[in-house]
């Protein structure tokens, strides 16, 4: 009888041992990151205003392309390893991601409306990089996508609607709507919206270090002489960030 409690014993101490330590919540495998989670598609539609362009749509909800809309999604990036995205527009890869959207509204125009580099000037198009919402980021998101808008203040939320799907233009006269005019802020608006002067035309210059005001100046003299002599001409350049992206122009307005 004690051989038999002794070999029981032996057996349930074999069995602890196979069994090893219980397996805690801690010891679950980490989910894989998703580096497309949530990234929309091209020609994705949303519905947004002012507010949420300037904080680059973080948390923005895309909208079926049969209801209104305002952004759509022009392009997707992918964002490299190294880049904090919660850092939001502060991460050393903003200026190219700004650059890659450039490029892709240029040929998007180029392609459907047949515009060269200094006629997409003529539209009121813009376009940013727009980032991943929190929780995206936090499940891996590493993406950026090139969001489309024209500004418009008389509309409610200060943009214009967009067409359904691509392409923005087709080839022919511009519509009012999509047309480039500045506002009293020298802003960038669509010709339906209050403005103070209306696109003419647009120089651009090939790659060189950012000139100075004086620089500028001499090449905005071309605006007044296209100018007639009643009206009262309006002439914006490239900032030094739109400069540094590939957007080098002189383009002047009238009213």
């Amino acid at each position: 009888m004690a051989l038999v409690r002794f070999v029981l014993a032996l057996l349930a101490a074999l069995s602890l041992v196979s069994c090893g330590t219980p397996k805690t919540s801690s010891d679950k495998p980490t989910p894989k990151a998703d580096p497309t989670i949530n990234q929309p598609d091209t020609g994705t539609c949303w519905q947004m205003d002012n507010i949420t362009i300037a904080m680059y749509a973080p948390e923005a909800v895309p909208v079926d392309c049969s209801q209104p809309h305002n952004v759509m999604t022009l392009a997707v990036l992918k964002v490299g390893d190294s880049v904090d995205l919660s850092t939001g527009t502060a991460n050393p890869e903003f200026d190219a991601q700004s650059a890659q959207c450039t490029q892709a509204l240029n040929k998007e125009l180029s392609m459907s409306a047949d515009l060269g580099p200094a006629d997409v000037h003529k539209t009121a198009f813009l376009t940013l990089p727009f980032l991943p919402n929190s929780a995206s980021i936090v499940a891996g998101a590493r993406w950026a996508w090139c969001g489309v808008y024209v500004r418009n203040s008389s509309n409610p939320d200060g943009l214009e609607p967009l067409p359904a799907k691509f392409p923005l233009l087709e080839k022919g006269a511009i519509p009012r709507r999509f047309a480039s005019c500045v506002d009293k802020a020298y802003k960038i608006v669509s010709c339906s919206a209050p403005h103070k002067a209306r696109h003419i035309t647009t120089v651009t210059f090939d790659k060189r270090p950012y000139p100075g005001r004086s620089w500028f100046v001499r090449r905005a003299e071309g605006c007044r002489i296209m100018t007639p002599v009643n009206r009262r001409y309006v002439a914006l350049w490239s900032s030094k960030w739109e400069w540094k992206v590939g957007e080098r122009y002189v383009s002047c307005f009238h009213n």
